[in-house]
């Protein structure tokens, strides 16, 4: 028992840096990708020498079933590096989620790794105020640590949550305040990056939080109207005060007229490539990892990655990828709201949300919370053991008073 205890107390020491970490997702070192990489080896290490069993839970079942799908695809792709590499990507992020179906999890524990979700988007803000620059009227991180603005968005996801539910559920005015200023510095940067699908992600992730936090509706309803209330006035009032350029980027007429900066092009592209397809392709895909190259061999007049991830599967992988892959994505929400904590649910929101506009199919953040939700899972399964057990014991004990009173 000691040594299971010891092997859970490295787990979540390396894990905890990994996820402290996150902004090293955004720095590159060649071939290798990101220095993310080197971090997320030692939780998985620790887990495998555990030598404990595991558990698999349905979200992490279609997972495993998409991965094996996204590496049979290597097989028929039409560029079968560009698969390999893309699959190679799939198995370690599959071997990073897996390493939590290793361990149970008490509260203390997955408060620990909560708070370290959250210190990760508060690192992540300062770091981009501090490193970011002015490029065409928006906040770029450039230079060692680089990210896209539609993506850096996402990485506030857990500390926009956490500082709502600290507005909402603290009772010390002073930490109340605290959220207050958080959430309202997230949103500021939101805005400064100019990226309207990172802020309609976002904004998400915000409304879902106050309409699920709480199951009594009749007993909050009014504290539902008051967070929208603020949220709404605090948006409008950063808003206001925001460079016209800025202002003017999120505008319908900016996006009608950009095109949501060619991403319905994009996936118009999509939509032809597959249905131009055959029935095989139509069905399998043409492979993971693939659409930018085949719409550079299709000569379609723009040639990049989908900026949709449902769209970006249907292509790679086909009626049948798309299909695992919602259906895993499904379990990955349905596990998440079914916590009585909807943090995990609103910041998984926010990733489905900004995967309508973007490519996340390596995106760390996304892949951190479902995470946390497997480890959440795994907390509740615990439970149900106890409350079993419980059960049978006491149905045992009472079977025993019934016998000893004949």
């Amino acid at each position: 028992m000691q040594r299971v205890i010891t092997y859970k107390k490295a787990y979540l020491f390396f894990l905890i840096i990994y996820l402290v970490a996150l902004p090293l997702n955004a720095v590159n070192i060649g071939a290798f990708g990101s220095a993310l990489k080197i971090l997320a080896v030692l939780p998985i290490l620790v887990a495998l020498l555990s030598g404990n069993k595991m558990q698999l839970q349905k979200p992490l079942k279609w997972q495993f079933y998409f991965t094996i799908f996204a590496i049979m695809s290597i097989a028929w792709s039409t560029a079968y590096t560009l698969s390999i590499s893309r699959g190679i990507t799939y198995l370690l992020l599959f071997a990073l989620l897996l390493s939590a179906s290793f361990f149970q999890f008490d509260e203390k524990e997955l408060n620990k790794v909560k708070l370290a979700l959250v210190w990760s988007s508060r690192i992540t803000v300062v770091l981009l105020l501090i490193l970011g620059d002015i490029i065409d009227g928006r906040l770029w991180l450039k230079g060692i640590i680089s990210e896209d603005p539609n993506y850096i968005c996402a990485y506030f996801a857990f500390g926009v949550i956490f500082s709502l539910n600290r507005i909402i559920w603290n009772k010390r005015i002073f930490l109340k305040i605290g959220g207050v200023f958080e959430l309202c510095l997230y949103v500021f940067v939101v805005f400064l990056t100019g990226s309207r699908g990172g802020f309609l992600a976002i904004l998400s992730a915000i409304g879902i939080y106050i309409i699920t936090f709480s199951k009594n509706e009749k007993k909050y309803i009014a504290a539902k109207i008051i967070c929208f209330i603020f949220v709404f006035i605090a948006i409008n009032i950063i808003f206001d005060n925001l460079p016209e350029k800025l202002r003017m980027r999120f505008s319908f007429d900016s996006v009608a007229d950009s095109g949501g900066s060619g991403r319905m092009e994009l996936w118009e592209n999509a939509i032809d490539m597959f249905k131009s397809a055959n029935i095989f392709t139509k069905v399998f895909g043409f492979g993971t990892g693939t659409v930018r190259y085949n719409m550079l061999q299709l000569n379609y007049s723009r040639a990049n990655v989908v900026h949709n991830m449902f769209l970006e599967v249907l292509v790679e992988l086909g009626i049948i990828g798309i299909v695992i892959y919602s259906i895993a994505v499904f379990f990955f929400a349905k596990k998440a709201f079914q916590n009585e904590d909807k943090f995990a649910f609103a910041v998984i929101g926010c990733m489905i949300v900004l995967s309508l506009s973007t490519s996340i199919y390596a995106f760390k953040p996304y892949f951190n919370i479902m995470l946390y939700i497997l480890m959440l899972q795994n907390k509740n399964e615990k439970r149900k053991c106890e409350v079993m057990c419980r059960e049978i014991n006491s149905c045992m004990g009472d079977s025993i008073k019934a016998i000893e009173k004949l």
